[in-house]
């Protein structure tokens, strides 16, 4: 089922897409935006980037040598691994509307400016994010991630809910 309705802008213009990116992190909201993104990137034939972001964890600069062991290490590896299957999974729900050319990725970082240096890595025409619907306040308190790539980004952004 085709989660877009028209692909039409406000002059009856098509837009032209060839590059997606969609930043998942494994939940619902993510999901959605796979789809929606999926169905982007086979109605323009696109191709689609499949981009998981592992949060850099805030370490103060003194402290992080004395922080960095063998278990900071294996976190690390246990980061990228997780990132590695919420890929995998994503690449097999978005292969569910038809052949697309996909690639992957797992990065680290503060995910949303990540995710916009990413798009403009791959050279990406539009970015599909999922997102949480925390409201302003929550949203400003913990900071909402769809909300700051829409504001970063310099490419379209597709916000699904």
């Amino acid at each position: 089922m085709s989660h877009l309705t028209d692909l039409t802008g406000p002059t009856g213009d098509h837009e032209d897409f060839d590059r997606l990116l969609v930043a998942v992190d494994g939940s619902e909201h993510s999901d959605r935006a796979v789809a929606v993104a999926a169905d982007l990137a086979s109605a323009y034939d696109a191709s689609l980037t499949i981009l998981n972001v592992a949060a850099t964890p805030v370490v103060p600069i003194v402290t992080a040598p004395l922080l960095y062991t063998d278990s900071w290490g294996s976190g690390w590896v246990a980061l990228a691994d997780s990132g590695e299957q919420i890929v995998a999974a994503t690449e097999r729900l978005a292969l569910r509307t038809g052949p697309i050319d996909i690639t992957t990725a797992v990065v680290t970082g503060h995910p949303s400016s990540m995710i916009v240096d990413h798009a403009s890595r791959v050279d990406a025409d539009v970015i599909c994010i999922g997102r949480r619907g925390l409201g302003n306040v929550r949203g400003l308190l913990v900071g909402s991630v769809s909300h700051a790539v829409g504001h970063l980004a310099s490419q379209t952004v597709v916000t699904v809910r």
